[in-house]
């Protein structure tokens, strides 16, 4: 059917059968669709009216707790003043209205003796308090600011007025730092409305400010502003919510009031876990446009939900055949089958160009794999001499000594030095040098005779031989030969004495590895040798067997 449907149409290329069946597939996985949108949308929607309250409750938090430390710091300041100190009242009280003035936060400033007496307020219009009557000692903030707490913020009615404000509280203390009362700043909880009014969510979001303890101190939604003093009854926070933020530091909820609305709720910890900040929103504006979607989406399945039955399971399958066939390719690729060759022969009905990326695949695979073994061959193999160099050493070494220590045989290394080889640099040039370290580097690799031994280049003038089955005592004939072999070269040391030629000195470890012996060993110990070679006069060998 569908070879026939593309017949009829001419849909001879990818592109327009590509186009023809996304236009189909688009309607016949409607319905599918529709099943998984409610869920993955009313999520998304979830998720992003959560990532937006945090955002808005974390900016909230941090532009009060900044506004809290700059009232904190004016109260410190005031308090720290000379002429607060002295306690001259007609100079504090100058100095006061001025900073009631100056600093628009501020609604009074108010100077409390050791006694507990209000001596001044910046609020009143005498600043000056001459009525013995006005005593807070049993305030919660004097008592805490009488044992020494530098300041201090809570929420308290406001002294003269009764209206309800934040009072930021300071000791007062002589030049000895002995108290000598209390002064406060005091803010109207206004203030804190405003600041908070301005990042309310949505229509139906609410923000709210209470205690620790639950108890609700300020209310803002988008149409009001409501504070709950000491005039009023206390109102907590609704039961359920306030059970989750006991169990949590922070956190996000969905719950239903006790007027039974859902609502999306955040809250956080405020003013050293003093107060419990919460913004809120219902549930039925966050999800409105959802599920308007949702009744749109539904009308279109109804209309075509008859014929995706029929059509989408086969054309599905035909269609994605091929990609799935040039995909497992791509796999098998993926895992390091370099030499994987497709096979387009096997869909001759489908898109000519599926088959030509077939086939362009093929040859891509043969590229790589031809590049690859090129590659490790070049990352294997030291550039001046054409053995191989200290990371196939490595390599090899791991894979040998893994041999060896589950078949408890020996493995032995010999290092090979050019004695004087800096020397003979500076003697004959650095082009002669290399030329040296060919020579040799080609003379010891015609010793080697066991097909896992290797020879490598390992720094400079240093050569490694790693040697899986040899013991000490083979190792030590193979090392006598390497010098004789290297003496018949009669590579010239000198341009003066005819009959000095190039030496080596070599070092020799043999061990059988154990559990108790580590690879990086047997390299020291060898490198030790040869090192001990060199100090014993060159041209020597050294072998130690651990």
């Amino acid at each position: 059917m569908i070879h026939f449907i593309h017949r009829k149409l001419r849909l001879e290329g990818i592109i327009t059968r590509f186009f023809f069946w996304v236009i189909v597939i688009v309607f016949l996985t409607s319905f599918t669709y529709l099943l998984t949108y409610s869920a993955v949308d009313k999520k998304m929607r979830a998720d992003q009216i959560k990532n937006s309250l945090r955002y808005s409750l974390s900016m909230q938090v941090a532009t009060l707790e900044n506004w809290t430390k700059d009232r904190e710091e004016e109260v410190v300041l005031l308090s720290s003043f000379p002429v607060t100190k002295e306690l001259d009242y007609e100079v504090m009280a100058a100095r006061f209205n001025y900073f009631d003035h100056y600093y628009d936060q501020l609604n009074s400033i108010v100077y409390i003796d050791s006694d507990g007496y209000i001596r001044l307020d910046t609020g009143l219009d005498d600043t000056i308090v001459s009525d013995e009557s006005l005593n807070v000692s049993d305030r919660d903030y004097f008592k805490v600011a009488e044992e020494g707490e530098r300041s201090v913020y809570i929420i308290i009615e406001k002294l003269s007025t009764g209206e309800e404000a934040v009072i930021f509280a300071s000791p007062v203390e002589t030049e000895e730092g002995d108290f000598n009362g209390v002064l406060l700043t005091a803010v109207h909880l206004d203030r804190i409305n405003e600041i908070l009014s301005e990042m309310i969510q949505g229509d139906t979001g609410k923000i709210t400010l209470a205690t620790k303890d639950g108890e609700i101190i300020s209310q803002l939604t988008k149409d009001a502003s409501i504070t709950f003093g000491s005039e009023r009854e206390a109102e907590l926070i609704d039961g359920t919510l306030f059970h989750d933020i006991q169990k949590a530091e922070e956190g996000f909820f969905e719950y239903k009031n006790k007027e039974g609305v859902d609502l999306y709720s955040v809250f956080s910890p405020l003013l050293d876990k003093q107060f419990i900040l919460i913004n809120e929103i219902e549930t039925k504006e966050v999800l409105a446009p959802h599920n308007q979607m949702v009744f749109i989406l539904s009308l279109m399945t109804m209309l075509i939900i008859i014929i995706a039955f029929v059509l989408f399971q086969p054309v599905t399958h035909s269609l994605l055949q091929p990609f799935n066939y040039l995909l497992h390719g791509i796999d098998r690729m993926k895992e390091g089958a370099y030499n994987t060759q497709l096979h387009p022969e096997k869909f001759a009905t489908s898109p000519k160009e599926l088959q030509q990326m077939m086939e362009v695949f093929n040859e891509m695979a043969v590229s790589i794999n031809r590049n690859k073994r090129l590659l490790k061959q070049l990352s294997n193999t030291d550039g001046l001499t054409g053995i191989a160099n200290r990371r196939l050493f490595e390599e090899h070494l791991q894979e040998q000594w893994e041999r060896c220590y589950e078949q408890s045989i020996p493995i032995s290394l010999i290092f090979i030095d050019i004695d004087h080889f800096k020397k003979y640099n500076d003697t004959f040039g650095h082009l002669e040098g290399d030329r040296c370290l060919i020579r040799i580097a080609q003379a010891l690799e015609r010793l080697l005779e066991h097909k896992d031994s290797l020879i490598a280049r390992y720094g400079g003038e240093e050569f490694v031989i790693v040697l899986p089955t040899y013991t000490l005592k083979k190792a030590e004939q193979l090392a006598l030969e390497i010098q004789r072999k290297i003496r018949n070269l009669s590579i010239k040391r000198s341009l003066d004495k005819e009959d000095e030629f190039v030496t080596v000195s070599i070092g020799i470890a043999t061990t059988i590895p154990t559990s108790l012996v580590e690879r990086e060993t047997l390299i020291k110990k060898a490198d030790d040798a040869v090192y001990e070679a060199k100090s014993q006069g060159r041209n020597t060998i050294i072998a130690f067997e651990m």
